[in-house]
């Protein structure tokens, strides 16, 4: 269970329901608001994850494992073995060339995979695209039209009046103080504010510093602020009492900048950043408008677009309905609206497509090749090729099943010479050693003593593999860091284990039925 101070304390420490790192209830009441949801609503699920989460973590954070089981599981992970291996290499291009492949066997082959050989469905685009940089490159604003667009926001390069301050407050909240007791108090602050540096006032149970060193911009203030600033003394001074809840605030000034202008030829860089931006939007929107259109009112043709957008049209390779490795075509948006029924089918231009929030584009389809059977001339070679592989594949597998049998009999020297072999010797691998590959390695620790195995190679070789010794791990020989290490591993994975499990007994015991499939594909 959760109690309602632990539900706040944890609600309260939300990042996104805060400002300034205060809990924010204005920002929290758009959230309810946004969500549809009451305040009892929300409070009610929140409570209820708090519980679960409380429940796992009383699981997880005091599981662990006894020290028969840590010294256990060392001597697994830090096991060392002793083995050997011989790499049987894949067939080269001359040795495949030489494997026989009967024209029967490629057309059965073919007759049999018809469908792995049909041809995707392609298409090639032509497209107009549009982007905001490239009408920002080609944006070239007059020194009038800049001192214009300066004049008519004077405001973005003029700075206001600025007071950086120490706050104080004084006020009481169990009535300690009356409110008179409380006004003396500050008029005396003020006063010993003005006269003397702020490090020399003493703080109370009514007085307190409660920030330092804070600027206030006059456009932030309102106009009794501004009144009581204005009578302060532009540094060192200090305003007179503000009222306040339950008592009053004093601003000590300790700096002051006054409203400054920046001239144009210093704002100039400034301004013509803005300039620019601002122009090449209103163009782009401009743009955006006349493509949708135009492509809409003329579907069966790029030109006009291209034309209003003051672009050349473009060109893509074929590419199917998955798109291309690279170029426009790589783009989800792009591929999907190429292979849409309006315009694929349709034969009209797209709807206009927006990317990355600063290109645009509307395309059409240029060319339309439909998927087809290929013809068994056209993959003969292919097959005789995959035939060769597969006969490769099987001779190297058969060798290796040979090497495990005469292993399995035979000291591995003796069959070296029995099969013209080399087997390569490591001693003392641990689980993180490196070998000719992580599957030399798994088979390495997933074999017993004397035991032999085979690894299949990706390239169509095999390694055949054979465990000559096992040394178990000794925690005596790790430091205390080390196990410090492996406890809490283990630990962790022992908590999780029993979650797993205590969680599939919930589910068992539910009614409620898994649809594993569906489960599956999420």
């Amino acid at each position: 269970a959760v109690s309602r101070s632990q539900i706040d304390d944890a609600l309260f420490s939300i990042p996104s329901f805060q400002k300034n790192g205060q809990f924010s209830p204005e920002i929290f009441k758009r959230y309810l608001m946004s969500q549809g949801m009451s305040v009892s609503a929300f409070i009610s699920n929140f409570a209820q994850n708090l519980e679960v989460a409380q429940w796992q973590d009383g699981v997880t954070n005091t599981a662990f494992i006894t020290k028969e089981q840590l010294v256990n599981q060392v001597a697994l992970l830090q096991q060392k073995r002793t083995i050997v291996y011989t790499t049987l290499q894949a067939p080269t291009k001359q040795q495949l060339n030489k494997i026989s492949i009967s024209a029967k066997a490629i057309g059965d082959y073919y007759d049999q995979h018809k469908k792995s050989f049909i041809t995707p469905e392609t298409v090639k685009v032509s497209y107009v695209e549009v982007t905001l940089q490239d009408i920002v490159n080609n944006t070239h604003p007059t020194n009038d039209e800049l001192k214009t667009y300066y004049r008519k926001n004077l405001s973005r390069y003029s700075s206001n009046e600025k007071w950086q301050v120490n706050i104080y407050t004084v006020n009481s909240s169990d009535s300690t103080f009356s409110h008179e007791e409380l006004l003396q108090q500050a008029e005396k602050l003020s006063a010993d504010l003005t006269k003397k540096q702020a490090s020399t006032i003493k703080q109370t149970a009514a007085i307190k510093l409660a920030k330092e060193n804070v600027w206030l911009d006059a456009a932030n203030i309102n106009v009794d602020m501004r009144s009581f600033f204005a009578r302060a003394k532009e540094k060192g001074g200090a305003t007179t009492p503000m009222p306040m809840e339950n008592g009053y605030v004093v601003y000590q000034v300790i700096d002051y900048k006054p409203a400054h202008q920046t001239s144009f030829e210093k704002a100039k860089p400034k301004v013509r950043k803005a300039f620019i931006q601002e122009k090449a939007a209103a163009e782009y929107n401009a743009i955006a408008e006349k493509m949708t259109n135009i492509a809409y009112e003329q579907p069966g043709s790029l030109n006009l677009v291209a034309k209003a957008a003051g672009v050349k049209i473009q060109k893509t390779g074929y590419f199917g309905k998955n798109g291309a490795a690279e170029g426009m075509a790589n783009n989800e948006q792009f591929f999907d609206a190429a292979f849409s029924d309006d315009v694929l089918i349709g034969k009209n231009n797209s709807d206009l497509i927006r990317l990355d929030g600063d290109k645009m584009l509307v395309l059409r389809v240029l060319d339309h090749k439909p998927s087809e059977q290929e013809q068994l001339e056209s993959v003969y070679g292919d097959i005789k090729e995959l035939l060769q592989k597969e006969q490769a594949s099987k001779q190297v597998a058969n060798k290796a099943m040979k090497l495990k049998t005469a292993l399995a009999k035979s000291n591995y020297l003796t069959v070296e010479k029995q099969f013209s072999v080399k087997f390569l010797k490591k001693e003392n691998i641990g689980r993180f050693s490196k070998l000719s590959s992580d599957g030399v390695l798994q088979q390495a620790f997933a074999l017993s003593s004397l035991q032999s195995g085979i690894v299949a190679l990706e390239d169509g070789g095999a390694v055949v593999i054979q465990v000559l010794s096992i040394m178990p791990g000794n925690s005596d020989d790790l430091s205390s860091k080390e196990i410090a290490m492996y406890q809490h591993m283990l630990d962790s994975e022992w908590s999780t284990a029993i979650m797993m499990v205590m969680g599939n007994e919930i589910v068992s015991a539910a009614k409620v039925k898994r649809n594993n499939q569906v489960l599956s594909s999420i």
